[in-house]
């Protein structure tokens, strides 16, 4: 039997599905601390930010956002890492990232960047 569902509804669908398996009032972001050997000191990565489902030491991780200050521009391939990732690009962790692409396959991308740009009002141009 075949089913079919309009794009909105199936936008809609991944939207409530995205809320469930990521309660806003249980996710919690966090700039990394990255360590600086000429000050001897450790500091805020302010190119990137950690999503966990939970408390940050002990709840797991379900994204990692990076903007594009992530990348160095004095990195031998940077413009090949800019044209891969094309930042802000966004990497779901596992399992989650299989578990919604066998849900969802293609039809995942657009309605994600929707909800991850409306839930964090952080721009989006790539999940991975």
């Amino acid at each position: 039997m075949k089913y079919i569902i309009t794009e909105s509804k199936l936008n809609r669908a991944i939207h409530e599905y995205l809320d469930e398996t990521f309660p806003e009032d249980q996710m919690n972001l966090e700039h990394p601390l990255e360590y600086d050997e000429e000050e001897d000191e450790d500091f805020e990565d302010k190119c990137r930010i950690l999503f966990t489902i939970g408390d940050m030491n002990d709840g797991e991780e379900a994204f990692r956002y990076y903007d594009k200050c992530y990348w160095s521009e004095k990195a031998p391939n940077y413009l090949r890492l800019l044209e891969t990732y094309n930042p802000p690009y966004l990497y779901i962790e596992q399992p989650f990232g299989n578990l919604l692409r066998g849900m969802f396959g293609n039809h995942l991308d657009e309605p994600f960047k929707e909800w991850f740009t409306n839930r964090y009002k952080l721009p989006l141009n790539k999940i991975g």
